[in-house]
């Protein structure tokens, strides 16, 4: 995946598959713009958490599950199978602790 290093939504994101279709991307892009090539995970299921927070601490968390139509893609140019989203407030503790790391 090559992305521009501001941005949100998809825009300026692409599926790269080699160095020539990295170069062409980034030639088209904006001027001065920044890049982030990062590791295409494939899959169609993506999971989601979210947390409040106040003064460093969790008050609460969801993670919500969705499901897509295609093994890659960029979000939001891909269809979600919007009967397969759940929701749920347990959160693993281990995967609760590595993201509080970041707080």
């Amino acid at each position: 995946i090559l992305k521009a290093a501001e941005g949100a939504y998809g825009k300026g994101t692409s599926i790269v598959r080699s160095k020539a279709e990295v170069l062409a991307t980034t030639s088209a892009g904006a001027r001065n713009t920044e890049w982030l090539l990062q590791e295409l995970v494939l899959g169609r299921v993506e999971y989601a958490t979210s947390f409040l927070c106040r003064a460093g601490q969790v008050l609460d968390s969801i993670t919500t599950r969705y499901e897509y139509d295609a093994d890659e893609f960029v979000w939001p140019h891909v269809k979600e199978k919007r009967a397969s989203r759940t929701s749920s407030r347990d959160l693993e503790p281990a995967h609760r602790a590595a993201m509080v790391g970041f707080l």
